[in-house]
């Protein structure tokens, strides 16, 4: 009785302690009684478990996904529009346009004055200057996300050994009836961060251990990884794109023109047309990445 009052007071303490402490879980302890010979003879420790409501958490990790797309593309058409400027900028590219449709209604009215010739000349070299750097802008906009977005794959493949790590160690001590909870921590964390890149699914299993899928179904995680894999273009140019696996032209990994646009996808597992998962991903950074 006095050891399991004083674990009881430890746990208590605990979570206490880590009340805003990220991504910690409040414990309990579980007692039960000890009983020989069809008597009692006090409590004992049952286990020390957590408080968490799995619907809620599920939620929520659709919501964080959902959030860090919104994010991700908010950041980089915030620079695309700064490119753009304010129709009342000089520079702007609406007000460097307009100015040239005006040099050419003066050039159309007095054709025979040749400074009207001089500055139209002046305001499509300006105007095609412009644009000519915003296409570049756009594209280092389109190298630093692709760039960006094997980095995230990077993550997610550490992610995916964490899980893969926690689920170990979880099914260990479940299977030696010693508490899970601090493990099972480690591994909601992972869960979130994961939920932050890509939209996933996950199920337990009744060894304590969670499989673990994309949100279109693919396996990510079940005793072992399926690891995710992405090849970063060295520059974006404006000819280089993503060929979708549905599309007329695409070419598979096996084929020695892939990829036809020039912009390979993101697989899970084995090289394959049926391990593209690039249009499948609908939340997290990754889905943001992707669009842009």
């Amino acid at each position: 009785g006095m050891q399991t009052s004083k674990a009881s007071l430890q746990t208590i303490s605990n979570n206490i302690a880590n009340v805003n402490t990220e991504d910690y879980t409040r414990k309990i302890v579980d007692q039960k009684s000890r009983v020989f010979d069809g008597k009692g003879y006090g409590v004992e420790i049952g286990a020390i478990s957590r408080r968490v409501n799995q619907g809620v958490l599920k939620q929520l990790r659709g919501e964080m996904g959902e959030l860090e797309t919104i994010s991700i593309k908010q950041d980089y058409l915030t620079q695309l529009n700064s490119f753009f400027g304010t129709p009342a900028d000089d520079n702007s590219i609406s007000h460097k346009v307009g100015n040239l449709g005006a040099q050419f209604n003066n050039l159309a009215v007095s054709p025979e004055i040749s400074a009207n010739h001089f500055l139209t000349v002046n305001s499509a070299e300006d105007t095609a200057l412009a644009l000519r750097r915003m296409s570049e802008e756009v594209q280092y906009l389109r190298t630093s996300a692709s760039a960006k977005l094997k980095e995230n794959v990077t993550k997610v493949n550490k992610l995916l050994d964490e899980i893969v790590d926690a689920n170990t160690g979880i099914m260990t001590m479940t299977a030696s009836k010693l508490s899970t909870a601090e493990l099972e921590d480690q591994r909601d964390k992972s869960l979130n961060a994961l939920s932050e890149m890509m939209d996933i699914t996950y199920f337990e299993q009744t060894d304590g251990s969670y499989s673990v899928y994309t949100g279109s179904g693919q396996t990510l995680v079940t005793r072992q990884k399926q690891a995710l894999s992405y090849t970063s273009p060295a520059t974006m140019h404006a000819t280089l794109e993503y060929t979708p696996t549905d599309a007329v032209n695409y070419s598979g990994p096996s084929n020695s023109d892939y990829p036809v646009g020039g912009v390979p996808g993101i697989f899970v597992g084995e090289l394959a047309a049926t391990n593209d998962i690039t249009t499948k991903i609908q939340k997290g950074s990754l889905k943001g990445l992707i669009d842009i």
